[in-house]
C-alpha cells in the first residue's frame, strides 16, 4: 500500500475511534470502572526501560492498583451497572470491527488490483 492510501485509512479509523469515544462519553465514571473491572489489563513494571523509567514505573503500579480496585467494583456491581458496561463493551467491539472491516477491504482491494 501507498503512503496516501495508508494516511487515508489512518485518518478513517481516527474518525471510527472518536465516534467510538464519543458515545462511550455517555456512560458514567462507574459504569467505565465496572467495564475495565470486567476487562483487566495490567502494565508489567518490570520491564519498563528508559530515560524515565522511574516515573513510568510509578504510573504503571498506579494504574495497577486502580486494576484491582475496579476489579472490586465490577465483582459487586449493581444489575443496571453491569448491562451498562455491557452496552460499552458491545460500542468498543463495533468500534474495533469498523476498523478491522476498513482495513480489511483495503487489503482486498489490493489484492484485487
Amino acid at each position: 500500500m501507498d503512503k496516501a492510501l495508508l494516511d487515508e485509512l489512518y485518518n478513517k479509523a481516527q474518525e471510527i475511534a472518536k465516534e467510538t469515544a464519543d458515545k462511550l462519553m455517555q456512560y458514567h465514571k462507574s459504569v467505565a470502572e465496572v467495564y475495565y473491572g470486567s476487562h483487566p489489563l495490567s502494565i508489567n513494571v518490570e520491564q519498563i526501560e528508559g530515560d524515565n523509567q522511574e516515573k513510568l514505573r510509578a504510573i504503571a503500579e498506579k494504574f495497577n492498583e486502580y486494576q484491582e480496585q475496579t476489579k472490586s467494583k465490577a465483582e459487586y456491581a449493581p444489575a443496571d451497572k453491569v448491562k451498562q458496561a455491557n452496552e460499552m463493551e458491545a460500542l468498543v467491539k463495533e468500534g474495533n470491527e469498523q476498523i478491522k472491516k476498513l482495513y480489511d477491504d483495503a487489503i482486498k482491494s489490493q489484492k484485487n488490483t
